[in-house]
């Protein structure tokens, strides 16, 4: 009998431990908290790095054509905080998220425009809405709206990047290092030395 029960018990060890943890989907708050990290953390700047970001998003329409991401301008930001998720019902959220804007990068010139005063507090919103749809390529790199786990999609697509200082310098560091105009790389150093100057905006 003693035997019967250690065995009995070891079954049970054993299907506890091989039994799959049990998904749960994230809330809209952590939806965007995920996305406003990567995006700060330079994720759009990186190759394939749009796509992945693209993934957690749902746009309201899609376009035929093959995709090309080009980025305008970087955003600085010192800091940036996301608020809770407001529910509105029938499978729709909002969540505000309040960033600390140092400036911009124009990415043709490579030059700054700073915020002024610095940083400036600016709220954005994201909309969110629960489906069980989310954006990706086709195998031509096409626009297209795949099934997955149904979970809360952020509403359209990325917007323009939000990054922090030491992100910006070292991209546009890099731009610089391959710009072959004098004129780009002395705007570059320009805009670099800005940057370094407001690093004790970071985190404020």
């Amino acid at each position: 009998m003693l035997t019967e029960g250690i065995a009995a018990i070891a079954i049970v060890f054993v299907l506890a431990a091989v039994a799959p943890a049990q998904y749960r989907s994230p809330s809209p708050r952590e939806v965007v908290e995920t996305y406003c990290r990567l995006d700060a953390d330079g994720t759009q700047l990186v190759h394939g790095g749009w796509l992945r970001l693209a993934r957690g998003f749902i746009p309201q329409e899609i376009h035929p054509g093959i995709v090309k991401v080009v980025h305008f301008k970087l955003d600085v930001i010192a800091e940036y905080s996301v608020g809770n998720a407001v529910i509105e019902g029938n499978g729709t959220a909002r969540v505000k998220v309040t960033y600390s804007y140092i400036g911009e990068i124009d990415l043709g010139t490579l030059t700054f425009s700073p915020s002024k005063p610095a940083p400036v507090r600016v709220d954005e919103y994201y909309d969110l809405l629960l489906t069980g749809k989310h954006f990706d390529f086709n195998s031509n790199d096409e626009e297209a709206l795949l099934n997955g786990p149904r979970g809360w999609k952020i509403v359209g697509f990325p917007r323009a990047p939000h990054v922090m200082i030491d992100i910006a310098v070292r991209h546009v560091g890099e731009l610089r290092d391959k710009a072959s105009s004098k004129a780009t790389k002395q705007d570059a150093n320009l805009t670099i030395a800005a940057l370094n100057q407001l690093r004790p905006y970071a985190g404020r």
